[in-house]
């Protein structure tokens, strides 16, 4: 039983995966993701964010605000860009912490009030580097 919930959640996280494709931005040939949840566990926001960018030439930004927030960035390995460094910038001018590597990272420990304004900084960092 447990075998078959985690392969629905799985399936769950692809259909997903794919809703918010269906939703991006385009900007020069990648999907650009961005969500916030107020209802979601980080790890279940890093699959979601891998499936994403695994599924098309795309970014996932998601995010999640509790009594702290929480951010999950992947992106495709084709896309210019990383990770780890996006996160590591955005948190020495918004505060927080984390790391991770070129093509996944997460952050946490920020106000749930600067979760926008952090998400919007790692999307503007990605366009940046599309940019190139």
């Amino acid at each position: 039983m447990a075998r078959e919930n985690a392969r629905l959640q799985e399936r769950i996280l692809e259909m997903e995966a794919q809703e918010l494709l269906d939703r991006a931005d385009m900007v020069k040939g990648v999907k650009i993701v961005r969500r916030s949840y107020a209802d979601r566990g980080l790890d279940t926001l890093k699959v979601l964010a891998q499936k994403t960018a695994s599924l098309a030439k795309a970014v996932a930004i998601l995010g999640v605000a509790q009594q702290t927030a929480q951010v999950a960035v992947a992106k495709s390995r084709d896309i210019p860009g990383d990770c780890g460094q996006a996160v590591k910038t955005v948190a020495a001018k918004y505060g927080g912490k984390g790391g991770g590597r070129p093509e996944t990272a997460q952050a946490g420990g920020m106000a749930p009030a600067d979760l926008e304004r952090w998400m919007q900084a790692l999307e503007d960092h990605f366009r940046g580097c599309l940019d190139i």
